[in-house]
């Protein structure tokens, strides 16, 4: 089963969702981790490829995961964060992309480090 890499406030974030919200994103993590496609899970175009978005709403609100699919056995939780409308704000997609960047280099530099050892 692949790991969470929770990045960023991302994970602390989805705990302040309600529990029932939790529970679902939470689930649908899991079956991430497992290789399965949650059923509401959609690419995140905007933000590059194997960026997928998990989605739940209630009454009150839309909530929203964005993760990186698996790279080496991991799953990195790039943003969690709760809408009122149905577009999705143009800062949320930039901290999404900002930890998204990060991720990229760190990968880059393990890969760099693994090579070196060699």
């Amino acid at each position: 089963m692949a790991e969470v890499i929770w990045v960023g406030d991302s994970r602390g974030v989805l705990r302040e969702f309600p529990a029932k919200i939790q529970e679902n994103l939470g689930y649908a993590l899991y079956q991430v981790q497992l290789g399965q496609m949650p059923g509401d899970s959609k690419p995140m175009r905007a933000l590059g490829a194997g960026v997928y978005e998990l989605r739940e709403q209630d009454e009150r609100a839309w909530y929203r995961v964005i993760y990186l699919k698996k790279i080496k056995q991991r799953i990195y939780v790039l943003h969690c964060f709760e809408k009122q409308t149905g577009k999705t704000e143009q800062r949320d997609i930039e901290t999404a992309r900002a930890r998204l960047k990060r991720v990229q280099e760190q990968q880059r530099e393990e890969g760099q480090h693994a090579k070196q050892k060699r």
